[in-house]
């Protein structure tokens, strides 16, 4: 009887358990975790007085956010956030942050070449 009852509370568990992990395509979770990294980043620069580099850095964590929000309306922020923060806590940040910027970086240029193509004065 007791072995059923704990089969029971793991079956009616699962939902709860299973809603702790919001399911994110590999997209997502990139930009969750370059979300992560940029903020993290930001507050660093921050600390240390670097406040050009703290508003790059913000500015970078927008862009990531608004990909996220863009490909996953609705998602539980907070909860996706604590689920990618552990899987790159024991990580290097520039390591994280790499990728990130790179990314950035690519898409900023787009925008350049769009704007200079529709003779827009860029940034």
């Amino acid at each position: 009887m007791l072995r059923w009852v704990k089969s029971l509370s793991l079956v009616l568990a699962f939902p709860l358990l299973t809603a702790a992990a919001p399911a994110v395509d590999a997209e997502t979770k990139q930009s969750l975790r370059c979300y992560i990294a940029m903020n993290s980043l930001a507050g660093q620069a921050l600390a240390e007085g670097n406040k050009e580099l703290s508003e790059h850095s913000n500015a970078a964590a927008s862009y990531f956010l608004g990909r996220v929000d863009g490909r996953a309306p609705g998602l539980d922020l907070a909860q996706a956030m604590a689920v990618e923060f552990r899987s790159i806590a024991n990580l290097n940040l520039g390591d994280v942050a790499k990728p990130c910027i790179e990314k950035r970086m690519r898409r900023l240029k787009e925008v350049d070449d769009a704007s200079i193509r529709m003779h827009i004065p860029p940034r």
